[in-house]
């Protein structure tokens, strides 16, 4: 083991660590740069598993845990802040894929780390409805929305890439990522059913046997010491669209394409294409109080779910006849520029599936009665029709 992996400069978990952001951001390079660069194929030995684990450990609740809200800061004011969340997340992808039987053992640390991403892209994902001032050599807000989502995935997919039982732990990792994929099915779904009588700040725990709890309850915001790590909060009701569509990205992409443990998930697959679906009529519907470009945002990132894979077609209503069906009827409005640029995309993916007959007469008969005049101009296009 190189000695960087040593921890030269203060430990994490020293309470009376004086290191500066430079002097961390340093270490994590070096680190990745002694011990963890080259060609990822080649496998870490899991001898020093425990110094890994620490790693892991370490930068999920000191710097993604941490990592402040759009109402506490601007972002380029927090450079340091967002080096090290990117550099914390680049060391966490490559220790998930590189460091052997990482996630085996007595600990619950999958179970941990996962809960920590998920808060940290909700809070990324709320960043990328807020101007910022770019400044070079600093990630943008939707870069690492997306490097925080890779992160996940490859966290879950680790788990589900591995089918056998090792002696050193109590389960294989397809039942920790089962039970992973379970948990925030049921969250999901229970926010949706309680979403018009949800008081907020919500705390959502998981892992518990009440895993949303809202204002109304006794201390929402103060699990037990044990439970910090699996907790976030949503602030308020305009957060939860993005919680919704946040979390079932993760798991959607978490399985396609297949695992080698699919066969294993199946029945949670088709769950998750009906929760998309009710996610999907949520935000649709009057009751979804979030602001209208970030609404548009989470529709589109809903409907494209649906076309990802052959597997939800048979339990997803065609979210994309439906959303471009709201929108014809919608009219002209603010905000909902990100589905008209990105809808047509969609629509030419080969798992799209094609409306029914009826259903596709009725979305010419709204077209042809449109009237949004000028403010529809760079919408229209005359495209030939070729008869087969």
């Amino acid at each position: 083991m190189p000695p960087a992996a040593q921890f030269p400069v203060p430990t994490f978990d020293d309470p009376n660590s004086n290191a500066s952001p430079q002097e961390f951001l340093d270490f994590l390079r070096n680190l990745v740069a002694q011990s963890l660069d080259g060609d990822p194929t080649v496998r870490i030995p899991a001898a020093n598993k425990d110094v890994w684990v620490t790693v892991l450990s370490g930068l999920s609740e000191t710097f993604l845990a941490s990592f402040p809200s759009t109402d506490k800061v601007q972002w380029h004011v927090m450079h340091e802040k967002v080096k090290l969340a990117a550099a914390s997340l680049d060391v966490i992808r490559r220790v998930s894929n590189r460091v052997e039987d990482i996630f085996h053992g007595p600990s619950d640390l999958a179970r941990r780390t996962f809960a920590r991403l998920l808060n940290f892209c909700n809070v990324v994902e709320m960043w990328l409805d807020v101007e910022f001032e770019p400044m070079e050599g600093l990630p943008t807000p939707r870069e690492l929305a997306n490097d925080a989502l890779q992160t996940a995935l490859l966290v879950l997919r680790s788990l589900g890439g591995a089918v056998v039982h090792i002696a050193e732990s109590k389960v294989p990792l397809w039942k920790t990522l089962r039970a992973i994929l379970a948990e925030c099915l049921e969250i999901v779904t229970d926010l949706i059913s309680r979403s018009s009588t949800l008081v907020f700040p919500v705390a959502i725990t998981l892992f518990t046997k009440n895993s949303v709890q809202d204002a109304t309850v006794q201390e929402p915001l103060s699990p037990d010491v044990e439970d910090k790590s699996f907790t976030l909060t949503l602030a308020s009701v305009g957060d939860l669209p993005t919680f919704l569509s946040t979390t079932l990205a993760i798991l959607v992409h978490s399985v396609c394409p297949p695992l080698l443990s699919q066969w294993f998930m199946t029945d949670l697959i088709r769950q998750m294409g009906e929760t998309v679906g009710k996610a999907f009529a949520y935000c649709l519907s009057p009751s979804c109080a979030a602001p209208g470009e970030r609404r548009a945002t989470v529709l589109m990132k809903l409907a494209a779910l649906s076309s990802l894979s052959p597997n939800f077609a048979h339990c997803i209503p065609n979210l994309l006849f439906r959303l471009l069906r709201h929108r014809l009827l919608e009219g002209p409005a603010v905000g909902w520029e990100v589905i008209d640029s990105q809808m047509p995309n969609l629509f030419q993916s080969p798992n799209f599936t094609a409306p029914a007959r009826v259903d596709f007469m009725e979305i010419l008969a709204i077209i042809g009665t449109e009237a949004w005049r000028e403010m529809g101009n760079d919408l229209r296009v005359s495209t030939p029709i070729s008869r087969r």
